[in-house]
């Protein structure tokens, strides 16, 4: 067994040999060995802990045993250096914060992923294009959250949801298509995607989650298909703006004419409650139509575009 933390922080260690017969690597066993470059780990390992290699030197992923499916949660966080890498094609789950921070520029997921976890591509500033395989199914929240670079997402076509912030600050990233059996986006899924032009909403989606496109500054249209019959305005911490705050570049507003709850009457560029004539989203180019009776809380907060209305 090496225990937790039993080599941390030894910042000259370069390389090292696990010997046949260990089955245990605890927690942070190697982390901070900021010299670090070459391991060798054998298939006799069974337990694998959290945060392994954190702020090693590795440059390219070492060769990982055949045997093991999962790269642990925070496997090789913050690993400056690490710029390519190649995942085995053995690998069915990707954990959470596992290539978190890291300088990747490319990286090439197998087919046998299944699971990407929590921030496991986080703050990765090099990373500039992405294509997740259809075998993958589930994506954890914050998932390439803080990728500032990354310009393209190809998304698998078997994916039902896309979790909350999940390209959240992703400032380069310009478009992607939804596929069309997602039926739920999450909170902040591409807030502050400030380079986003374009963005389809499937039908099939139902409810539209708070700060969705919260100052995606460059998204010019907006269209709500018939399926959405909730619009949420106000998270779970009681913070209230609309899902299109700081859209300032957004001038068409189009709500699907069999949408059973909301509309777009008059071409107003704008989404309104129908039951209520309630305006509950607007844009610099809203025309309020006469039938309206009441404009929601934040409809046109901080819209720096709107000269008249």
């Amino acid at each position: 067994r090496i225990e937790a933390s039993a080599f941390f922080g030894c910042e000259s260690l370069a390389s090292i040999i696990i010997p046949e017969g260990v089955v245990y690597i605890g927690d942070y066993a190697f982390a901070n060995c900021k010299q670090l470059k070459e391991i060798t780990i054998p298939s006799s390992v069974e337990y694998y802990g959290e945060n392994l290699f954190w702020n090693t030197g590795f440059t390219s992923l070492p060769k990982l045993p055949d045997n093991l499916t999962t790269i642990p949660n925070g496997m090789f966080y913050q690993c400056t250096q690490l710029a390519s890498i190649e995942i085995p094609k053995n690998i069915t789950t990707i954990g959470e914060c596992a290539f978190g921070r890291c300088p990747i520029s490319e990286i090439e997921i197998p087919a046998s992923v299944t699971h990407i976890g929590v921030a496991a591509f986080a703050n990765c500033p090099n990373l500039t294009n992405m294509t997740i395989p259809d075998n993958v199914t589930d994506i954890g929240f914050n998932a390439f959250k803080g990728c500032l670079n990354l310009k393209t997402v190809t998304l698998p076509n078997n994916i039902s949801s896309l979790s909350k912030g999940i390209f959240s600050e992703c400032s380069s990233l310009e478009s992607t298509i939804i596929p069309s059996g997602v039926k739920s986006i999450g909170k902040g899924a591409f807030e502050g995607c400030s380079s986003l032009r374009s963005i389809n909403i499937p039908d099939g989606i139902e409810e539209i989650a708070p700060r969705l496109f919260y100052n995606c500054s460059s998204l010019t249209q907006l269209i709500i298909p018939k399926s959405i019959v909730s619009i949420k305005n106000e998270d779970e911490e009681g913070n209230h703006w609309t899902f299109v705050y700081g859209c300032n570049s957004l001038t068409s507003i189009i709500v699907d004419k069999d949408n059973p709850v909301f509309d777009s009457r008059d071409n107003c560029n704008a989404i309104i409650e129908t039951a209520s004539n309630t305006l509950v989203a607007g844009c610099s180019a809203t025309k309020i139509p006469e039938s309206i009776t009441s404009i929601g809380s934040y409809t046109f907060a901080s819209l720096e575009s709107l000269t008249t209305i």
